[in-house]
């Protein structure tokens, strides 16, 4: 399965999720016009460590830097992220422009990783949190991602308040890692309509998307990829 993101909206990108047919590579024909056997994309993917660590990335940026989040604003570089539960997240401002991809889990959420992308892009961009598009793609959901109360403790003091990202059942805390990093991006000061959620479950859609709760530590990845093309950028419809 493959989930564009942005691309109905404006030209002049690529940007999806994969699931567990597409696995963590791209799949060239599904990101043209940029092509790497034409020297168009160079595919950057960080060493991903529950990290804080915003990395920006150039044409001279060394391959296997640890980082869990990736942002650049040069074209004809695909930035990816690899997920197997954890939230794979895009983002993309079409004024500067420029793009990111974020891995958090329970971890780098905790580290508010994704305020901090969104912050790096202000400060290397001079982007504005404002026109920032945000989507944030399958995981494991608060249905299904029971955990301990030391969890809870991390992620509680990096948005206001419990509402909508935690329930409890049978006593045990329930959390949705997505819900929690949408909240992130509100309070930056992205704007909600322009946030996109894909809704599923990626622990009950294992048929579709890896999950490392339902398979353990043999699961596969899937991938979220975002990459300017050396096209023309520009809204669709007007």
């Amino acid at each position: 399965m493959i989930q564009r993101a942005f691309e109905e909206d404006f030209s002049g990108l690529s940007a999806c999720f994969t699931g567990r047919a597409a696995g963590d590579r791209p799949k060239w024909g599904i990101l043209k016009p940029g092509r790497p056997e034409r020297g168009e994309f160079r595919l950057y993917m960080p060493v991903q460590k529950h990290t804080g660590r915003v990395l920006k990335v150039t044409g001279k940026t060394p391959e296997r830097e640890v980082a869990d989040a990736v942002v650049t604003s040069e074209r004809g570089l695909l930035l990816g992220v690899r997920v197997a539960d954890c939230v794979p997240i895009l983002l993309f401002d079409p004024d500067t422009p420029a793009v990111g991809a974020v891995h958090a889990g329970w971890r780098g959420t905790a580290l508010v990783i994704l305020r901090t992308a969104i912050n790096r892009m202000v400060s290397e961009f001079n982007s504005v949190p404002e026109r920032i598009h945000i989507a944030i793609g399958p995981s494991i959901r608060g249905c299904c991602y029971n955990v301990g109360p030391e969890v809870v403790e991390s992620l509680s003091g990096t948005v206001s308040g419990h509402q909508g990202w935690m329930t409890t059942r049978g006593g045990v805390p329930h959390i949705d890692l997505a819900a929690v990093n949408r909240l992130q991006a509100l309070e930056a000061g992205v704007v909600g309509r322009h946030i996109r959620v894909v809704p599923e479950c990626t622990f009950c859609r294992h048929e579709t998307y890896f999950s490392y709760r339902k398979e353990g530590p043999g699961a596969g990845r899937q991938a979220a990829f975002i990459g300017l093309n050396h096209g023309p950028l520009g809204a669709k419809g007007g």
